[in-house]
């Protein structure tokens, strides 16, 4: 593909709807821990590594498609309903698991109420379904910063990459502030609100900016070697991950500092990737499939961990 070829030319992102169908069935690898039984090494490397692509991507994914709508009051407000809408229809779904377990717990009418209500705004109401709650936050911030504050690009991507920072700070690396008691109140008495950096404050209006500074510039993006590029950054995520481990001894994370610069070279080389119109459809399919995937997974889950 020649070089002056950009990235405003492409009229169809089909490779794009397969990876986010792909993406779909690695956030189940790691709920599932499907190399658990095989290697343990083996599955901390694909849970805690490669799996943990999937959610940014589908972040910097949103943003690109949401772009053309930031400027939009009204289309902007559509696509909020729209996932608003998604997230009501999982949540049902999941209401009586939810009621199991305050069965269980021997919660009273009023406490299930709060505890649902409670998650439903701000952690997600189910487990997984914080992503529905991060975009929606995410993208009403990105809104205000666009169009109320009219943000400079230069100033999105500096505070948006400031939270991001401070999200990552509290998510792989938040054993280190364990010993020092000002920062550990602040995390502390932040994680006994909200519970985790990794949601739409501090995860996704970043990694949002970034999909919609790719769209907003798409006339400047050439073709470039960016497969090269995400493998480079794959393995210094990959030597980021261990040094974080070895430095914190954590079980898990969501946020890495190299991670949003992998998932922008997939994103574009994956984009200029041509695939003829009539896939369009299938892409499509694969798109809405793949949020059938991650919404449902969880109820197969509960069920397959319960006997």
């Amino acid at each position: 593909m020649k070089s002056s070829i950009v990235l405003a030319d492409k009229k169809e992102f089909v490779v794009i709807d397969c990876l986010k169908f792909i993406a779909s069935y690695m956030v189940l690898g790691i709920h599932f821990m499907i190399f658990y039984d095989v290697d343990r090494k083996l599955d901390f490397w694909a849970t805690q590594i490669l799996f943990r692509l999937a959610v940014p991507f589908f972040f910097v994914a949103s943003g690109f498609f949401l772009a053309n709508k930031l400027k939009d009051k009204r289309k902007m407000l559509g696509y909020l309903k729209r996932i608003f809408l998604t997230y009501v229809v999982y949540t049902v779904v999941y209401i009586p698991i939810l009621w199991d377990k305050y069965e269980r717990l021997g919660y009273t009418l009023k406490m299930r109420v709060e505890d649902f209500l409670y998650a439903f705004f701000l952690s997600g109401s189910f487990f997984h379904l914080w992503y529905f709650v991060a975009v929606i936050v995410a993208t009403l911030i990105l809104y205000m910063m666009i169009n109320h504050l009219q943000l400079s690009d230069k100033k999105l991507l500096v505070i948006t990459g400031i939270l991001y920072a401070i999200g990552t700070l509290g998510n792989a690396y938040r054993n280190i502030w364990v010993h020092v008691p000002i920062i550990d109140s602040i995390f502390t008495a932040y994680e006994s609100v909200l519970g985790t950096t990794r949601n739409g404050i501090f995860m996704g209006p970043f990694l949002m900016a970034l999909g919609y500074l790719m769209r907003k510039h798409s006339d400047k993006i050439t073709y470039k070697r960016y497969w090269l590029y995400a493998i480079l950054l794959f393995v210094l995520m990959n030597v980021e991950e261990y040094f974080a481990k070895a430095i914190t001894n954590h079980v898990g994370q969501s946020m890495l500092f190299v991670t949003p610069a992998v998932i922008v070279m997939i994103f574009l080389a994956a984009s200029f990737i041509r695939i003829p119109e009539k896939l369009v459809p299938i892409g499509i399919f694969l798109r809405n499939m793949g949020v059938v995937v991650y919404a449902f997974h969880m109820f197969f889950h509960v069920f397959l961990y319960s006997f």
